[in-house]
Parts: structure tokens; sequence; C-alpha cells
């Protein structure tokens, strides 16, 4: 009888929760610097924004188990998405703004909410890891928003000399920042500095400081929380088959 009910406790598997996510957050990552490079300058923006709203949707629909998590992500989704595509056709500063802001609360929340999801106590899979890595891009995505923003702001708050103002298309200049500051985010998350691009004001200072914090901070938190969660769970495998 005993034998039976162990025999019969067989690990439920669930379907990869993160692993679309990863993928587009990769595909984000690398394609930016490939659009721009071979499209024209117009072309190349649009399909980078393309990239980003695909981005804020599939972030979307990866908190969409939870109800009121996936209100609370509509309803930053959906004004992030919509100021952006709306400066094409009117661009004003407090439209970049109110897309910036929403943009960076959205990032923000659901990245908190897809780690609560990696740390509550269970069995460490391939599809934890998977979200553990999308809190970390989505992190470095989050703070991208944040330093457009404060560029939008207090112009001049960051050492910028590939940007060049483009007093045409005010939009594309928008997107084109966002697209610099993505690079600029993941290498201070890294701690990598590589000194390219420089903060200049005392906020801009202390808030890259802060991001890299951060980055360290979540890395060495978060190891330590799966490895004890790994240690965890084998040692109940281990009683569960000695008993």
């Amino acid at each position: 009888m005993p034998e039976t009910l162990i025999s019969s406790r067989r690990p439920t598997v669930r379907a990869p929760r993160h692993a679309v996510l990863l993928v587009t957050l990769l595909s984000l990552y690398i394609i930016n610097p490939f659009v721009q490079e071979f499209f024209s300058s117009r072309l190349g923006l649009i399909l980078l924004d393309l990239l980003v709203s695909t981005t804020l949707l599939v972030v979307t629909y990866d908190v969409h188990r939870s109800k009121r998590v996936l209100l609370v992500a509509t309803v930053f989704a959906l004004p992030a998405i919509a100021g952006r595509w709306a400066s094409y056709a009117v661009y004003t500063d407090w439209l970049s703004i109110f897309s910036h802001c929403f943009g960076f609360l959205f990032l923000a929340f659901t990245a908190g909410a897809i780690l609560l999801n990696v740390l509550r106590p269970t069995r460490v899979t391939g599809d934890i890891v998977n979200g553990a890595v999308c809190v970390y891009m989505l992190i470095g995505l989050a703070w991208a928003f944040l330093f457009s923003l404060l560029e939008v702001l207090q112009p001049g708050s960051f050492n910028l000399p590939e940007l060049s103002v483009d007093p045409i298309d005010l939009a594309a200049m928008e997107v084109r920042r966002l697209s610099v500051f993505m690079y600029y985010s993941l290498v201070t998350l890294t701690t990598l500095g590589y000194g390219d691009i420089t903060p200049v004001t005392p906020l801009a200072r202390n808030l890259a400081a802060f991001e890299a914090v951060m980055g360290q901070l979540y890395i060495a938190i978060l190891v330590a929380r799966l490895v004890g969660l790994h240690i965890v769970y084998s040692y109940r495998d281990e009683e569960e088959r000695g008993s």
C-alpha cells in the first residue's frame, strides 16, 4: 500500500511560463542595434518602437494568470504604448513624459510581480531560472525608461555624444534616445561602466549609482535564494526516497 502511494506521487508538469518573455526580451536587446544600422532612419526607429510595444504586450501576457496583477499591468501598459505611437502624430514633451512614466511604472510593477513568483518557496526549475533572467532584463529596461524620462525633464543630464539632435522629427529622436539608454542601462546594471555615456547632473549620477547597486544586490540575493531552495528540495527528495 505505501509503495502504491509513493509511486502515484508524480511531480506536476507545468507549461513554461517565462520562456516566451525571455525570447522576446533577448530579441529586443539583440535586434536593437541592427535595426538602426541596416534600415533607414525613420523605418528603423518605427521597427524599434514596434519591438518595444510588442515586448510590453508579451510582459502583460506573462502576468495574466493573476487577474489583479493583469488589471494593474494593463492600466500601465496601454497609456505607455498609446503615448509612444501618438507621438508620431503630435509630439509634445508632456506626451513623452506621460509615456515614459507609465512605461517605467509598468516595467517596475511587472518585474516585481514576476520576481515574487521566482522567489516563492517552490522547486527550482528551468522556467524559474528563465523568470529570474527576465526580471533582470526588465529591470534594465525599466531604468532605460527612467533615464530617458530624466533626459526629457532635464536635458543635458547625460553626456550623449552619439545622440545628435534632430529638430525635424522629435518622435524619432525620442525612440533613438530610448535605444541609447537601453544600452547604457545594461552597462550600468552590470557595473561595466565603459564611460562613453556619463551622467552629468547630481540626480543622474545618483540614479546610475543606485541602479548599479541594485544589479549587484539582485544577483547576490537571487543566487542565494535559488541555491537555498534547490538544497531544501533536494533534501526533501532524499528523505522521501529513504522513507
